[in-house]
């Protein structure tokens, strides 16, 4: 899912709109997760890279941890090398 989000499927069709991503991936709370007890940047269902690096070096970077540790991840400044 996160790379069908950054980058072009068949016939250049893309997920969502460039438009669309920014908005869902634009900071909505900065503050203390009550759950963790830790500062967490928070998207529209996104986890912003901005603090702790979860997801690689870049600020840019947003994912999801899910349970027993999965998580799934896009680094929007990577996906024209790696393809995701």
């Amino acid at each position: 899912m996160y790379g069908m989000l950054l980058s072009p499927g068949k016939g250049d069709r893309t997920l969502v709109s460039a438009a669309t991503l920014a908005e869902a991936t634009k900071v909505r709370f900065d503050g203390i997760d009550m759950v963790r007890g830790i500062r967490r940047p928070w998207a529209a269902g996104f986890l912003r890279n901005d603090q702790e690096n979860c997801w690689g070096p870049n600020s840019e970077s947003f994912g999801h941890g899910g349970w027993g540790g999965s998580f799934g991840y896009a680094d929007p400044s990577r996906a024209s090398l790696s393809g995701t």
